[in-house]
């Protein structure tokens, strides 16, 4: 098994929610389906009910508390997780994802009238 498939099965089993949600929208065609990544993500947010961007949510926290060096991240997203975004500088990844973050957490607001959990 070479390297980016260990990545891979390993993010899988920590992040499954997190792996499909960005799988399914950010794969290799992205740039046609979407046209950029961030309409991409919020037709993955448009597209999932609240449970389920909750969970997203979740392990996106999770992932985002859990690697602290930029360059591992990127990698991580890159390979684990199926995002197919070229991040010039390793920071961008993290931007990125605390952006999608941020988007998660203003559908479950809007959602739930303000009163939701993580």
């Amino acid at each position: 098994m070479s390297r980016n498939e260990r990545t891979r099965a390993q993010t899988k089993e920590l992040y499954p929610a997190l792996c499909q949600f960005f799988g399914c929208y950010l794969h290799e065609d992205w740039p046609l389906d979407s046209g950029t990544p961030e309409k991409a993500v919020d037709q993955a947010i448009a597209d999932y009910p609240l449970n389920y961007r909750q969970q997203v949510r979740r392990e996106l926290n999770s992932f985002l508390e859990r690697h602290e060096d930029d360059t591992r991240f990127r990698a991580i997203l890159n390979e684990g997780l199926g995002v197919n975004v070229l991040f010039k500088k390793a920071a961008e990844a993290r931007l990125f994802a605390q952006e999608v973050e941020r988007r998660l957490l203003d559908s479950i607001k809007a959602e739930t009238s303000g009163k939701w959990s993580t």
